[in-house]
């Protein structure tokens, strides 16, 4: 989707109260352990149970506990959401952002109701629970699935974990390592997660492997060893076994061993709630005080900014493009940009093309658009495959594109294996990279290599604009003006200053690159007429006689050279847009 308006994104808490009372707090608990998924007894057993002895025995305790955390705004959780799904929105302006609950309100089939009432036909549902589990998850996946029954029109996606996301296991990172800059550190770190009983486990519930994965992925971004951190679960409820190691006992053996100060984060919460609040900071720390030992609670994301954009990435996955475009009413033209570029390689060449119906796109890992999913690769097919999508997003049957560098050799590829493409405008290249087959195992190794070190870098975090500015310009030979341009939508704001938002894969090497035969005869397969910009002198990836070489196989093409750098639409846009209208106006192509 290219920010399509009639998408929207869900995000999914638990649920809470409405307020810390006994009547407010039976009504919820009433709902939420009378799903089958979260207690499993048949109902015509466990009702009277429920509703004649563990409602009104539970719901007074339960209230003075929410008493104790409520906040003046609301509950902790509502409040959290609320607000989480407020950043995410900030980050989304074009997508539609809520939040529901899955019992009490917003309850979640309303939501679903509602957005489909405002035009939303593609709703993505995150359930906010970081670790998949049959009694969380996939409770919230039972409404979906009911409510799309009641709305086939509407096209409803569902994440269903995200317990080693990268984005997410950053962000949690980054908030133990923030926390201990301000308050030093304990000796042992503790992972708190909400436990299940064992018997859904031993049933096949992937939860308990999914929180080891977690509380390792943030350790290993931690940089802690072994023996410095472990995990436990919490909030156990009844007599019957539950996950072990428990964390309270495990807190409590830590203490009575020597430990004196540990510190316990509880990433299985998205927000702070009762759980977090009362029992853990609250409760852990009273019972690890009687025994000598302090105990610091570091608060769960909420609404920090890197967790609303790590969901937010998680929410429009792979799928979701951000672009530049004007409304003439001319040729409708698709912008692919270079590598490490994004849409903004086109700002200084769409006033010059304003009667053309242009779309210039952040490829899919670069500037505003979603990083492939963990596991996809940036491929050449893959990326002719994501052109034509776009297309399809746009409503657009036939098209004509306009690419530079990387972006030119995609939309030749795209021109060759597509019949939809009216015209081709290729600016610094023809074709991809070749790649001499004689280095092709050098190549993959070198490619295996880099993905399997690429977790245990770090990326550079810049104080201001300024020095990522610098770096374009003496690695690309730009102005200042075109320089800043690429680098503010090509960096995004983190603690401490900026980082590149493109994704780091983008720098692996590529594992397979054709040969010269290849592109020759992909080249050969363009049927529509092709109009080259070369700037000169050549670039050394790319030089003579083979660029020109290249040309010979095409069966309508024509060339243009300007004295210039790489960037030359960027640095003279009137010279460039004056080539390309004049193709483009030209009655007699194609």
């Amino acid at each position: 989707m290219l920010d399509a308006p009639d998408t929207a994104v869900l995000a999914v808490n638990l649920g809470t109260p409405e307020t810390p009372t006994a009547p407010a707090v039976r009504r919820y608990l009433a709902e939420f352990l009378s799903d089958r998924r979260v207690v499993a007894i048949p109902p015509l057993l466990w009702q009277p149970l429920l509703r004649g002895l563990i409602l009104p025995l539970r719901s007074s305790r339960s209230a003075a506990k929410y008493a104790q955390v409520w906040l003046p705004e609301g509950s902790p959780l509502m409040v959290h959401t609320r607000q989480l799904a407020q950043a995410m929105q900030a980050l989304l302006p074009t997508l539609k952002v809520r939040h529901a609950m899955r019992y009490g309100e917003p309850a979640l089939a309303s939501e679903l109701d509602r957005l489909a009432a405002d035009g939303a036909r593609r709703i993505v549902v995150l359930p906010l629970y970081p670790q998949y589990s049959t009694t969380t998850t996939a409770s919230v996946e039972d409404r979906v699935d009911a409510w799309q029954r009641r709305n086939p029109d509407v096209t409803v996606s569902l994440v269903r974990d995200y317990s080693v996301d990268p984005g997410w296991v950053d962000a949690v990172a980054g908030s133990i390592r923030r926390y201990w800059e301000q308050h030093g550190r304990g000796q042992k770190l503790m992972f708190s997660f909400h436990g299940i009983p064992q018997r859904l486990a031993d049933a096949g519930d992937p939860y308990p492997q999914r929180c080891e994965a977690s509380a390792q992925a943030i350790a290993k971004a931690l940089g802690l060893g072994r023996d410095e951190w472990q995990m436990g679960y919490q909030s156990r409820f009844g007599r019957e076994r539950w996950l072990q190691p428990y964390a309270e006992p495990s807190l409590w053996a830590l203490a009575e061993s020597g430990v004196k100060q540990i510190d316990v984060v509880c990433p299985g919460f998205a927000t702070d709630c009762l759980e977090t609040l009362e029992e853990v900071a609250m409760g852990f720390t009273e019972t690890l005080a009687e025994r000598g030992a302090t105990m610091r609670y570091i608060p769960c994301l909420n609404a920090e900014p890197e967790h609303a954009r790590a969901l937010a990435r998680l929410a429009v996955g792979g799928a979701r493009v951000a672009g530049l475009r004007n409304h003439g009413d001319g040729p409708r033209v698709l912008a692919l940009h270079g590598w490490l570029d994004n849409a903004a390689s086109f700002v200084p060449l769409a006033p010059h093309l304003s009667s053309l119906q242009l779309v210039a796109i952040d490829l899919p890992g670069h500037g505003h658009s979603a990083h492939l999913p963990a596991g996809a690769s940036y491929t050449t097919a893959a990326a002719i495959c994501h052109v034509l999508d776009v297309a399809d997003g746009l409503g657009w049957d036939r098209f004509s594109l306009l690419g530079h560098s990387m972006g030119a050799g995609i939309a030749s590829l795209t021109a060759s294996v597509s019949d939809r493409v009216e015209r081709l405008v290729a600016i610094e290249a023809l074709g991809g990279l070749r790649g001499p087959e004689e280095e092709t195992a050098n190549r993959l190794r070198e490619h295996v290599n880099a993905t399997r070190g690429l977790a245990r870098k770090q990326l550079r975090v810049f104080p201001d604009l300024a020095a990522p500015i610098r770096a374009r310009m003496m690695t690309n030979q730009l102005s200042e003006r075109c320089a800043r341009l690429l680098v503010e939508r090509g960096v995004e704001p983190v603690e401490g200053g900026y980082r590149w938002c493109s994704d780091p894969r983008l720098m692996l090497p590529t594992a397979i690159r054709l040969s010269e035969g290849q592109i020759d005869n992909l080249l050969q397969a363009i049927a529509c007429p092709t109009q080259v910009i070369y700037a000169t002198p050549a670039q050394s990836y790319y030089p003579e006689p083979m660029r020109s070489d290249r040309l010979r196989h095409l069966r309508d093409g024509r060339l243009a050279v300007f004295a210039g750098n790489h960037h030359l639409h960027m640095e003279d846009p009137e010279q460039i847009a004056d080539v390309i209208l004049r193709f483009f106006n030209n009655d007699n192509a194609g």
